[in-house]
């Protein structure tokens, strides 16, 4: 197992983040643990408390790092399209199928734990991104509907928190089993946006 010394600056602690990210998406939070973590990378824990201060610390790093993923997947699906429509699938898609390859780094993205933004900025800054593009989606949708309706600042905001709420929760419907329509993710998505919001 490596050694401590054997790091260089900074490699030591994107190795704790990358241990503790696959425990994470191994087994969960509930046997998560700093000790688990210190072993799996072959340092002391001590080595460990020198980069992060306590255990949600380090599961705040392993939340940012999968929403930087999550946002790196729904820009790459959303710079695919120009149709409106398509664009609000395939950026759907991307982000029902991370939480579905990705089930407990995704109930950990948004344990309530992790949402102390001043205390966790940079996973803040993370999750707003990984929402921009459902949000610009939902936006864009509004303007194809009513192409001549100026948008309110407050109406801006309304439609983020819609999106999130859409997407976020058929996210959690399906990783947790609650949903049990027949077809694959995409045709449910599909029927899902094309009978509510698309029409």
């Amino acid at each position: 197992m490596a050694k401590a010394s054997s790091y260089h600056h900074g490699d030591l602690k994107e190795a704790l983040i990358s241990a503790a990210a696959d425990l994470i998406a191994e087994h969960g939070q509930a046997n998560f643990s700093l000790r688990k973590v210190a072993q799996q990378v072959g340092v002391s824990q001590t080595a460990l408390y020198r980069h992060f201060s306590d255990k949600d610390e380090l599961l705040a790093a392993v939340a940012e790092r999968g929403f930087l993923e999550l946002s790196r997947l729904s820009h790459e699906a959303f710079d695919q399209y120009d149709d409106v429509v398509e664009r609000n699938i395939e950026v759907g898609m991307a982000y029902l199928n991370f939480a579905a390859d990705n089930p407990n780094t995704y109930r950990l993205m948004f344990d309530s734990s992790m949402a102390d933004n001043e205390r966790y900025t940079a996973l803040a800054d993370a999750r707003r991104l990984a929402f921009k593009c459902p949000a610009r989606n939902t936006l864009d949708l509004q303007k194809l509907r009513d192409p001549n309706h100026e948008q309110t600042q407050r109406q801006k905001q309304s439609a983020k928190i819609f999106s999130q709420a859409i997407i976020h929760g058929i996210a959690s419907l399906m990783i947790e089993g609650m949903i049990h329509s027949e077809g694959d993710r995409e045709t449910v998505l599909r029927n899902m946006l094309e009978d509510t919001l698309f029409t």
